[in-house]
């Protein structure tokens, strides 16, 4: 490279460190990306204005051995996670790859070269080479590109986090319901155990006179209804355990050792405000990193357009077998600069702007969708979770009465004071009133896991 040509070099460099591309921070880009939300409203702020800490460890904070068990199996087994991870492994790449063109290129050459006339005897020599290539970083071209490649690795990697806290709320879940469908079977098994008590008191007093042929065809009809009932529920019960071996990675086969009682209700996680949870819910993290990549992407696309400045060099042996590589009485090095500049390109270059404006415009569309229904998960399971404590209070009062009703039936009717008709609808009532209390129980658990979700909360964190 000859002095002109540096000094040429230089002066591109420093007018292009002038105007160089960039990637907003992450601040400047959720900012950007918050102008089209909705106005939050005042009460969202008045309720959780002093609810500031994010819920954590909240599968731990159930306090239940087998169901942390079984979480941390399906983190290290279930193959959507895996699939998942490899995401993340292959965004890294990625990343990496995007950075490397801020380095110089070095490789190795060999040139097989025939020495000789063709009549006469020929000579083959291998002639060694060095070759280097530096594209110099104009425009801040390179390196934006590398940005845009780490916001798009943050966006995979939160995409992960997310994708793990939903599979361990998910084996939550379904663990909730495992162990429902467990309790549900022994009240069908309850209730068919008291129903064939009851056919055997109504056989007894069918036969001495004092039960007629309606309340025999009664105890008989609702036991084969609750037989067919207990068919159901342990069916039920079976598919249950299934769907929770299937998401931990184990073979489906119904053999899982759950609890025998749901766990205790956890104190619920603090709400936190507005901009804690644009901070920490995963999806949202993945959304406005996908926002930066955008950014940045179309910074690359709008400096595609402006020149390149590319430094190459080759060092390599003169063509004689008695020269050795790098000896400096048979090397010769060529070095050159070369600035190129887009002039005509089919509009190649334009319609690739315009592509990363799009994709701009849909990542902020994507975002605000996304918050927006981070909002409503958080609204909607606050309201919901009110709403079920409130139905529960109630269900155990009328579980408590349903239970002294049936048993005053039960008396009355051994002396003959009712009919067998009044005792089953006692029994019903009793049954009705012990499963929804069970469903409850289980939905506030649930309700429970579905609000750490919706605010961000890490479930291994402690």
């Amino acid at each position: 490279m000859t002095i002109s040509t540096t000094k040429i070099a230089l002066s591109i460099i420093l007018i292009g460190l002038s105007g160089c591309a960039s990637i907003p921070s992450n601040t400047e880009v959720r900012e950007q990306a918050m102008e089209g939300l909705p106005e939050l409203p005042d009460s969202f702020n008045e309720i959780s204005s002093d609810l500031k800490s994010a819920p954590v460890g909240w599968i731990a904070a159930i306090e239940d051995e087998v169901l942390s068990k079984l979480v941390n199996e399906a983190i290290d087994n279930n193959p959507d996670l895996m699939a998942a991870q490899s995401q993340v492994l292959r965004a890294a790449a990625l990343a990496r790859e995007a950075g490397a063109a801020l380095s110089p290129q070095i490789a190795l050459g060999s040139e097989y070269e025939t020495i000789g006339e063709i009549d006469e005897s020929q000579q083959t020599e291998v002639i060694n080479s060095i070759n280097i290539s530096w594209e110099i970083d104009l425009w801040s071209r390179l390196s934006t590109q590398r940005e845009a490649a780490l916001r798009g690795y943050e966006a995979v990697e939160a995409d992960y986090r997310g994708y793990r806290n939903l599979l361990a709320a998910s084996v939550a879940r379904a663990y909730f319901v495992s162990i429902e469908a467990t309790r549900q079977l022994l009240i069908a098994e309850t209730l068919v155990s008291s129903l064939e008590e009851i056919e055997r008191i109504v056989a007894l007093r069918a036969s001495q006179g004092f039960a007629s042929e309606r309340d025999t065809a009664l105890a008989r009809a609702d036991l084969a209804t609750a037989q067919s009932r207990l068919v159901e529920v342990t069916a039920a019960s079976s598919d249950a355990l299934r769907a929770l071996e299937a998401m931990i990675g184990r073979y489906p086969n119904a053999e899982t050792e759950i609890s025998a009682a749901l766990p205790l209700l956890p104190p619920m996680p603090s709400t936190g405000i507005p901009s804690d949870l644009l901070e920490r819910r995963p999806d949202l993290v993945a959304a406005e990193r996908r926002v930066a990549y955008a950014l940045g992407s179309l910074e690359v696309a709008r400096v595609a357009r402006l020149p390149s400045l590319v430094f190459t060099a080759q060092v390599s042996e003169t063509p004689s077998i008695l020269s050795g590589f790098l000896d400096p009485d048979s090397t010769i090095a060529y070095t050159s600069t070369n600035l190129l500049a887009p002039i005509f390109t089919g509009g190649a270059l334009s319609a690739r702007v315009e592509a990363a404006e799009a994709d701009v415009l849909g990542a902020l569309a994507l975002y605000r969708s996304t918050a927006i229904n981070a909002f409503t998960e958080v609204e909607i399971t606050l309201n919901q979770t009110a709403a079920v404590q409130d139905r529960i209070v109630r269900i155990e009062v009328a579980e408590t009465q349903s239970a002294r009703a049936f048993e005053l039936a039960r008396l009355s009717y051994q002396a003959g004071e009712i009919g067998l008709l009044e005792v089953l609808i006692q029994q019903q009532r009793l049954l009705q009133s012990q499963s929804e209390l069970v469903s409850l129980e289980r939905n506030n658990l649930t309700l429970y896991i579905d609000l750490c979700l919706a605010l961000g909360g890490d479930w291994n964190s402690s």
